[in-house]
């Protein structure tokens, strides 16, 4: 441009002053122009404007692959140990200097390219390792067969390794950057206007200079060759810088909250272990600050100047994260220790406080006292864990709150106050001791006299010989039973308390022999007592209030206790009359006693209006809670029910049979009524929910689906089996979704990170779109599940098993293709 116009300029100020004037540049006509003295002077120009353009084509392009080539030093070394990347050396050719090579200082070497170290995504780490995977060996190499395909895989080499270093900007950019600047260097010489099209624009016009080269030229596409020679040349140590940081792999793989947490879990680490831990990462912290320069230092690979400021300090501050993090659970292992050591000492303190109130107290408060040291002595060693780790927390230089300082001293002088405390309480349990043995001298000799009461209470049961004096008589009987009781509670009070005075045991053989005398008594009135209030309510009151084991109960013991008191009055003359008594009760009981299967088979609780129905027919009477007359057992003996006695059994044992059904298909419908899936925490960082809590929902289904197909073949399932049939499908489909949403939810966890990088998602685009199809229905029920979680709804919803279904078949479609790519894609990292 501007070259070609300042000539123009110079050839018009010539021909102007020029005393020749053969030369018409306001010419009109291109015949005239050609046909004139002044076109072999233009053409004359343009050819030597086009070899100056040659010559300096030459001369500039090689000048540029000089100075790129100038930058590229002969080797690229390392240094030794850790700082090599600080004191890496480009040795540069030099035919002055002493051997015929210069080292430049990492500081004066120039460069063109500037590249941050960064840190590749977990994701594509984890596509490339799964593609270097062995593939499983196939079915005909298991049986010994020859199989090509598996020989040709043999062979080939295994895959790299992915680096966990990349660049910022791949080297293929930088490489087509540099071949670029070069294109545009020669372009630069072809579009230029001929001196002809500036001089003469209405005549010729879109006239080009000819530079006499092109990019076709051998010595342009040298030129260009050496150009690409020297991106290439610097890929092996580029490569060689990265492999050398990448010892630091398992920093960038390391996640500081899952280093904490395995270090944490339990017990399964020692106070020790967890320094040895913190100690080994805060070195690691060293051996980044080492390896990794900082902004301030550059790294001159070539003429590529790599900054691993940001990587230095992202590494840096995951081992701090993690170091803090371990930090911490010490701290709060030492809080723990701390309060469980003086939650003891603090539970002794005000158990030694404590006022006794008997002798029994005194007694567990002098084996407490007992135990003192031994319970000193275990906390000794808690103690001075405690101190230690205080010590070893103080020593990493974390600071620990005033309280825990506090309460570490607290602790600490614990010890000899409840050694203090011990010596005074003995003193208070002596004083005690006496007071409360004052006390039961005192008390025995009161209980003297109220044995002597009791024993002419017993006496006097013989005058009672009228059984209309029942009510009156079973009352006594109560009476003088609750006093017996009272009387043995005391005997083994007073017994139990000798022995913790360190005194013989007084004897009370006397209140056994009271016991043997007043038993037939007791029996006889008590059942008499008991047969004249139930048998107007059994007879007479409404039949569905009579418990019939009660009634059972009562009715068959009540004979075994009379016959076994009857035949004890009977050995004594003087009891006729009360034996008279006993036999007529006795009687009584044996005439109701054939009313019983009436009672045990129509009070059975599985009775419903279809068994009265059932009854009535066999019986030819209308029998049931509606009956007239009233619905009592004296009106059922007055309608024949007696002579049916087979039937309202049979009957009655079916009702339940099928009430056992009943109660066994509306358990199974409570138990799963608390069943939900646990959805309260959002899983890792997806921002959406897993199922938990499936553990007992499957464990039930399994027993459910049994229990309710076994229903199923009941003789019983008459009345239930339309529930019974409807609630066995609705369990089937509820295990079929279950077990496709669990098999959904697998896959998904698995492909879900994988397919967050957006990298892969760029390589596989089909296979991403499928899974985002899935994500977004999972995203979408996960959030329905979580406003309605109960299992046995939300896994019996119309469609929603046709929906994982359709999601798993997706999902087998998108592994099978990254599958596939990771067995094709040679995953290199340079």
């Amino acid at each position: 441009g501007m070259w070609v116009n300042t000539i123009r300029m110079r050839i018009m100020q010539a021909l102007e002053t020029s005393t020749v004037k053969w030369f018409n540049t306001n010419e009109t006509s291109l015949e005239s122009y050609y046909a004139s003295k002044l076109r072999p002077l233009l053409v004359c120009v343009r050819l030597m404007m086009s070899n100056a353009f040659l010559l300096l084509g030459e001369d500039n392009l090689a000048q540029f692959v000089q100075a790129v080539e100038a930058l590229v030093p002969e080797r690229l070394e390392l240094g030794e140990g850790q700082s090599g990347l600080k004191s890496i050396k480009n040795v540069m050719a030099d035919p002055k200097a002493e051997g015929g090579e210069r080292v430049l200082e990492p500081l004066f070497k120039q460069t063109l390219f500037r590249a941050e170290l960064r840190l590749v995504d977990i994701a594509v780490i984890k596509a490339a390792i799964a593609a270097a995977a062995p593939p499983p060996e196939s079915k005909d190499k298991k049986k010994g067969k020859d199989d090509k395909k598996d020989k040709a895989a043999e062979d080939k080499p295994p895959p790299e390794m992915p680096l966990h270093f990349e660049l910022s900007t791949k080297l293929e950019e930088f490489n087509s950057a540099m071949v670029s600047a070069f294109d545009r260097g020669v372009a630069s010489f072809q579009d230029l206007h001929s001196v002809e099209s500036v001089l003469l624009p209405h005549l010729i016009r879109d006239d080009k200079l000819d530079p006499n080269f092109r990019d076709t030229d051998e010595w342009v596409k040298a030129l260009r060759t050496r150009v690409a020679a020297t991106c290439v040349k610097h890929d092996p140590w580029l490569k060689k810088t990265l492999q050398f940081v990448d010892k630091f792999q398992d920093l960038v793989k390391m996640d500081p909250e899952e280093v904490a947490a395995q270090a944490t879990a339990g017990d399964s680490k020692s106070p020790k272990d967890v320094r040895a831990m913190i100690e080994a990462l805060q070195r690691r912290q060293r051996d980044v600050a080492e390896v990794f320069p900082d902004e301030r230092e550059p790294v001159p690979v070539g003429f590529y100047r790599i900054d691993t400021g940001l990587v230095r300090t992202q590494l840096t501050e995951k081992l701090d994260m993690a170091v803090q993090l371990l930090l911490k659970h010490l701290a709060n292992q030492l809080d723990r220790d701390i309060h469980t050591a003086t939650g003891t000492f603090t539970d002794m303190f005000e158990k030694l406080k404590t006022e006794v109130s008997n002798i029994e107290e005194v007694a567990d408060m002098r084996e407490f006292l007992k135990s003192v040291p031994g319970e000193l002595a275990k906390l000794k060693g808690g103690v001075q864990e405690a101190m230690d780790l205080t010590d070893l927390v103080e020593d990493l230089r974390y600071v620990l709150p005033a309280e825990t300082l506090d309460a570490r001293w607290e602790m600490f002088g614990a010890s000899g106050n409840v050694k203090a405390k011990a010596a005074k309480c003995e003193e208070y349990l002596d004083m005690k001791h006496k007071e409360f043995l004052d006390k039961q001298i005192g008390d025995q000799k009161t209980f003297e006299e109220r044995l002597v009461a009791l024993e002419e209470v017993i006496d006097n049961f013989g005058q009672y010989q009228d059984i209309a004096e029942v009510r009156y008589v079973a009352e006594q009987v109560r009476q003088t039973n609750e006093e017996i009781k009272q009387c043995q509670d005391l005997v083994k009070e007073f017994n139990s308390r000798e022995l913790l005075f360190d005194r013989d045991q007084t004897d009370y053989s006397s209140l056994g022999a009271m016991i043997k005398t007043f038993e037939p008594y007791a029996n006889l009135w008590k059942t008499a007592g008991d047969w004249v209030e139930n048998k107007e309510k059994w007879l007479n009151g409404t039949f569905d209030e009579i418990d019939p084991r009660y009634c059972e109960n009562e009715v068959t013991g009540g004979i075994r206790l009379l016959f076994k008191t009857i035949r004890s009055l009977k050995e004594n003359e003087e009891m006729k009359a009360i034996c008279g008594i006993a036999e007529q009760i006795k009687a009584e009981l044996e005439e109701f006693k054939p009313y019983l299967p009436l009672v045990t088979g129509l009070r059975n609780e599985g009775m419903r209006e279809r068994h009265w129905e059932q009854i009535s027919s066999k019986c030819g009477v209308t029998v049931g809670p509606d009956m007239e007359g009233g619905f009592t057992l004296e009106k059922l003996i007055e309608v024949g029910l007696l002579g049916y006695v087979d039937a309202v059994a049979e009957v009655g044992d079916r009702a339940g049979k099928e009430f056992t059904l009943e109660k066994a298909l509306l358990k199974m419908k409570a138990d799963w009524e608390p069943l939900n899936f646990d959805l309260s925490e959002k899983y890792r960082k997806t921002n959406t929910y897993i199922l938990k809590g499936d553990g007992e929902a499957m464990v039930l289904l399994d027993e459910h689906i049994v229990t309710t197909q076994a229903m199923m073949f009941s003789t019983f399932k008459g009345p239930f089996e339309e529930d019974i049939t409807d609630w066995n499908t609705r369990l089937l489909r509820v295990s079929e979704t279950l077990e496709e949403w669990l098999k959904c939810q697998k896959a998904w966890m698995y492909l879900e990170p994988i397919f967050s990088s957006d990298d892969i998602m760029r390589q596989l685009p089909t296979e991403g779109k499928r899974f985002k199809s899935v994500d977004q229905t999972w995203r979408q029920e996960m959030n329905k599940t979580r406003e309605n979680p109960k299992i046995i709804d939300v896994c019996a919803t119309e469609g929603l098993l046709e929906k994982w279904r359709e999601c798993n078949i997706l999902l087998d479609t998108v592994q099978k293709g990254l599958e596939d790519y990771l067995e094709t894609k040679p995953f290199r990292f340079v």
